[in-house]
């Protein structure tokens, strides 16, 4: 039994060697009646349900009761009336790259079954909340068709009579076309019905002292707002309360590769908890010779190419109309043109963009500081030493995304369910399994160097359980394991 009170240094993957493909049928019921399982089941089979419960088992979470009826693993980390938050990686609505969405984004079947396991522990009595905030231009309406939470939630109303609560926490999002801002598509959103609450970190944010500040790049053409609140000694961010007010989160990330920060797990995916995307700075504009991070040091061809593109951003899309639309439109078709006449030459740079390689040193630092306000942020906007909330990870590693996440990922089927309490070790245990370096991510390697502890004790003190036959190693090369393709822009820099 685990102990109270102690931070739990357990972490325990699952494999189901025999998984093909996810459950079909929503509301994604278990086709087995186990013990403490009191709903219906499926007659098609449901993988991902026995992952999830095998790993509450491999965990010791209530293992005097193992295989009773009143086996309650997550007893004490969730208590009656809790209200719970469910954030799961819900990115985009569909694989940019024309692969299947669920590399992109976590799987329902993995939501069900930790929302049962989660309605056990409250006894019938708190809340259960699902909430996320997407990418700017990404389709919430569509995600919850794609992934049939409706049917969850009406599912449990039938059955318990218990509200499950779905949100999406953007105060804004955005319609591109082709890559393109339209003429009045920055459209509000009803956004958390509890409202936002502004943290200004101030001296404690990870962009203090941050070279050529005034580059910096947010989620919009218009960088006027994410100057705003990032400048003059200011860091801010946008909290949806929704997420301040939870007493337990548990984090549901998909296991994917990314391409401006190199993995998306746990840390990364409480990007999902910022309401304005405009408060999240990505990258810094230009090359690396120019102070930039948006791409590496470029020829005088490609850098005229993407300078150019730069300044037609800034006059015809920070303020769209139809007409300075359709001149943009024009002009990019000629630089695609000039692109496709340049593929031999320098394409690698050509191609990415965005930040998105392994120079960005800039997103790490917005997903450290939004780290430390899910952890020790107050209600009050105020960082305080004591974690304010509880924390449990469940990362979905069935059908991962490899290459150029998190929106264009390939497939790679691992077969896997994570957990732990401890949402950096799990992320480390994650990372090892896909070959990544942690050296080589840079919220990571921050992180870990400046906890002050040992690095090499920080890793014997992770206590790995798996059905795996192979003890995890974690030095050197020794063991591949899944070893994950890299997004573009990252090759050569990302794996062990």
């Amino acid at each position: 039994m685990r102990k109270k009170g102690n931070l739990d240094n357990k972490v325990s993957f699952w494999i189901e060697k025999e998984f093909d493909s996810y459950p079909s049928k929503a509301p994604f019921h278990p086709n087995f009646l186990y013990p403490e399982y009191e709903g219906e089941v499926s007659e098609e089979g449901n993988l991902v349900y026995d992952a999830v419960r095998n790993n509450f088992r491999l965990l010791g979470f209530d293992i005097e009761n193992y295989g009773k009826r009143k086996w309650n693993p997550l007893k004490e980390i969730i208590k009656n009336g809790d209200a719970v938050l469910l954030k799961p990686n819900f990115v985009l609505h569909e694989n940019s790259g024309g692969g299947s969405v669920w590399s992109v984004i976590t799987h329902p079947s993995v939501i069900r079954a930790v929302i049962d396991y989660v309605y056990l522990a409250l006894e019938g009595n708190g809340r259960i909340i699902i909430a996320d905030a997407p990418q700017a231009n990404g389709n919430f309406e569509k995600i919850l068709e794609i992934t049939c939470l409706r049917d969850i939630v009406a599912y449990y109303k039938q059955k318990y009579d218990f509200e499950i609560e779905i949100y999406d926490l953007r105060q804004l999002r955005f319609e591109y076309q082709e890559g393109i801002l339209l003429e009045n598509s920055r459209i509000e959103m009803p956004g958390d019905p509890l409202g936002y609450t502004i943290f200004d970190l101030k001296d404690k944010s990870n962009f203090v002292d941050i070279s050529n500040p005034e580059k910096i790049y947010g989620a919009d053409y218009d960088r006027i707002e994410t100057l705003k609140h990032h400048s003059k000694g200011h860091h801010k961010y946008c909290i949806a309360n929704t997420v301040l007010n939870a007493d337990v989160i548990i984090s549901i990330p998909k296991m994917k590769t990314h391409r401006k920060a190199g993995v998306t797990l746990n840390l990364k995916n409480f990007i999902g908890i910022n309401g304005n995307k405009n408060y999240l700075p990505h990258f810094r504009i230009g090359d690396a010779k120019d102070g930039g991070d948006e791409y590496a040091e470029l020829n005088n061809i490609v850098k005229l190419v993407k300078y150019s593109n730069r300044f037609l951003i800034d006059k015809l899309l920070v303020d769209p109309n139809t007409t300075k639309t359709f001149l943009y439109e024009a002009i990019l078709k000629l630089y695609r043109i000039c692109k496709a006449l340049k593929q031999k030459e320098n394409t690698d740079k050509i191609s990415v963009s965005g930040g998105g390689w392994y120079g960005n040193d800039t997103l790490w630092r917005t997903i450290l500081d939004l780290n430390q306000i899910v952890e020790y942020g107050s209600l009050h906007g105020e960082i305080l030493f004591e974690k304010q909330r509880r924390f449990f990870s469940v990362i979905d590693g069935m059908i991962a995304g490899e290459g150029n996440g998190p929106i264009s990922p390939k497939d790679k089927k691992c077969k896997l369910i994570l957990m732990g309490e401890n949402l950096l070790y799990v992320d480390l245990v994650a990372m090892r399994l896909m070959g990544v370096d942690y050296k080589n991510v840079k919220a990571y390697n921050k992180l870990l160097v400046d906890s002050g502890r040992d690095i090499e004790d920080i890793f014997k003190n992770i206590d790995i359980y798996s059905n795996y036959h192979k003890k995890i190693q974690w030095d050197g090369d020794s063991e591949k394991y899944f070893e994950f393709m890299e997004a573009d822009g990252w090759e050569g820099h990302l794996l062990l």
